[in-house]
């Protein structure tokens, strides 16, 4: 069940708004509600990578563990020769 929110815009972003979904075929709402979906999930992507990286530097700081550059340049220069990736 989808609930109400109000956003308060002021007059030059509605008219903004309103030129961008005319343009689309698009009511207001609908263009309101696809930037808040791309919005939502970009942040919950960044808030996932910065909960990796903070565990990939807790995994570092126990174990002392990494990877050089030389063994990356390796790894993926690898991955150019092989058939079956394309």
């Amino acid at each position: 069940m989808s609930k109400p929110v109000t956003v308060r815009l002021d007059e030059s972003m509605k008219r903004r708004l309103d030129a961008v979904a005319k343009s689309d075929d698009r009511t207001s709402h609908y263009v309101i509600k696809k930037a808040v979906e791309a919005y939502v999930e970009k942040a919950e992507w960044e808030i996932e990578e910065r909960r990796l990286t903070m565990a990939r530097l807790d995994h570092y700081e126990l174990t002392g563990e990494y990877v050089t550059d030389a063994t990356v340049g390796d790894w993926v220069s690898s991955l150019s020769r092989r058939k079956d990736v394309a």
